[in-house]
C-alpha cells in the first residue's frame, strides 16, 4: 500500500469522487483546516479559502461540498479541466457542527442534491421552520414479536 498523503500535517476525511478522478481531503498545513483535491499523489490543489472540513462529493463528481469556518456549507463548482480544475464556491445555508471533533462527516448528500445532517439542537432550518425530528426503533424485530403473536 503507498500512502498518497504524506507529510507532518494532520490530514484526514479523504473521500474519492464517484468519477474516480479525485480524492478531496482535509489538511492543517495552512494552520488551519482546508479542503483539497488531487488526482493522484502529489500535485494537490486548494478548494476551500479560509478554512473547510467534511469534503462530500456530488454524485456526478461536479461539485464538492464542505462546511467552512464560519458554519457555512458551501459548494465548490469542479471541472474536468486540468488547468482549472476549481471553480465558483457557493454559500449554501447555516450548518454548524453538531459536535467537534468527532472525526466523521456529519451529513450526507442524496443523489438529488438533498442533504440528510446533524443540527444543533434548537437550530431551525433553512426556511425558518423547525427541524423535522428523526426516532431510531431498536430491537424493532422483537417489539414485532411481542405485538403479533405466532
Amino acid at each position: 500500500m503507498t500512502p498518497l498523503i504524506t507529510g507532518p500535517f494532520r490530514q484526514g476525511g479523504g473521500t474519492i469522487s464517484p468519477d474516480g478522478r479525485w480524492l478531496a481531503y482535509k489538511s492543517d498545513e495552512t494552520g488551519q483546516f482546508e479542503i483539497y483535491i488531487q488526482p493522484g499523489p502529489g500535485g494537490k490543489i486548494p478548494v476551500s479559502i479560509g478554512g473547510g472540513t467534511q469534503p462530500a462529493w456530488s454524485h456526478d463528481s461536479s461539485e464538492l461540498f464542505y462546511r467552512d469556518n464560519d458554519g457555512m456549507m458551501v459548494a465548490a463548482t469542479i471541472f474536468d479541466d486540468a488547468a482549472r480544475p476549481v471553480g465558483d464556491r457557493t454559500p449554501l445555508f447555516p450548518a454548524a457542527l453538531y459536535r467537534l471533533g468527532t472525526g466523521f462527516r456529519q451529513y450526507h448528500v442524496a443523489p438529488d442534491g438533498r442533504f440528510l445532517m446533524q443540527r444543533l439542537a434548537g437550530q431551525s432550518t433553512v426556511d425558518g421552520g423547525e427541524a423535522p425530528h428523526i426516532n431510531v426503533v431498536l430491537n424493532w424485530f422483537e417489539e414485532l414479536r411481542e405485538r403479533v403473536p405466532d
